[in-house]
């Protein structure tokens, strides 16, 4: 009984861990595939709602290599964009852009790789973990 009851909520589990990957990265293909996270930056909005000076109005008439014109450069754009790649430090907790497809999908995709290793093999390398930690004769730390 306990055998299938351990396989069923390994299973939900997987299920689960393999649903959220597959939902951050249709987020992140809806919010335009971004390397880095964007956030959209009201300041950075009303700057270019009060200036007209942009790329193809003053290099327009430029030609650029390649026979591509100015106006053909597109603007970077001021929205929400979820990215690859946190656009922030890792330490800096607190900022929006630690939002990313790897700060979601890495303890998912951990998750998921422990329901597929067998349990035996996850509890023999706890226990070696754990005995090595507390071996005799080795060095404690404390603070």
């Amino acid at each position: 009984m306990r055998t299938d009851t351990s396989l069923l909520r390994r299973v939900i589990s997987l299920a689960c861990a393999v649903a959220v990957i597959a939902m951050v990265f249709s987020l992140w293909s809806a919010t335009g595939r971004a390397v880095y996270t964007q956030q959209y930056d009201p300041a950075r909005a009303a700057r270019e709602a009060v200036t007209t000076n942009d790329l193809a109005s003053q290099f327009g008439d430029v030609p650029l290599p390649g026979g591509e014109s100015a106006a053909a450069i597109e603007a970077v754009p001021n929205r929400f964009q979820i990215g690859l790649l946190p656009s922030t430090y890792p330490w800096n907790f607190t900022s929006p852009d630690l939002l990313s497809v790897l700060t979601i999908a890495t303890p998912a995709g951990l998750i998921a790789l422990m329901q597929i290793v067998p349990a035996r093999t996850t509890r023999r390398l706890v226990r070696l973990a754990l005995s090595h930690r507390s071996a005799p004769g080795a060095e404690t730390v404390t603070t």
